[in-house]
């Protein structure tokens, strides 16, 4: 089963200025992290973000120990990040709905409505009525 919507996802967070992860994931991985920090310090933030971004690619989450003394930038990189990959798994409300080949149900593929089932708690037939909607706004 993929783990991730093949796309870019953006998000930002708040650290000592706004942070801005931009992700690409495949189906199983992170295949590469943009951050856009301007407004961080440059002793510590901007500092940090390269280590930010090596240890997040190697580490494929947010479960990273992150850069000492650039405490409040660390922390919103994660958070940053942790939001796209949010959205890259299909909890987020701004989903880009894109569908595969293969079996579908209504129009929906099948593997892409149990995907968001496997993360929603919700039935096969609501999960696809919510995706048809998504699909219509």
């Amino acid at each position: 089963m993929k783990k991730y919507i093949p796309d870019s996802y953006s998000a930002h967070a708040e650290g000592m200025s706004t942070v801005k992860a931009n992700i690409t994931v495949d189906q199983d991985k992170i295949t590469d992290l943009q951050l856009e920090m301007p407004g961080e310090s440059k002793d510590f933030g901007q500092a940090a973000m390269k280590e930010l971004r090596g240890q997040i690619l190697d580490a494929q989450s947010t479960e990273i120990d992150g850069v000492s003394g650039a405490t409040l930038t660390t922390n919103a990189v994660k958070a940053a990040v942790d939001e796209a990959l949010e959205k890259a798994m299909g909890k987020a409300h701004e989903l880009n709905l894109q569908l595969t080949d293969g079996k579908t149900h209504n129009g929906i593929d099948e593997e892409f409505v149990e995907f968001l089932m496997s993360r929603s708690g919700e039935t096969f037939d609501k999960m696809t009525e919510q995706v048809l909607q998504w699909d219509h706004k």
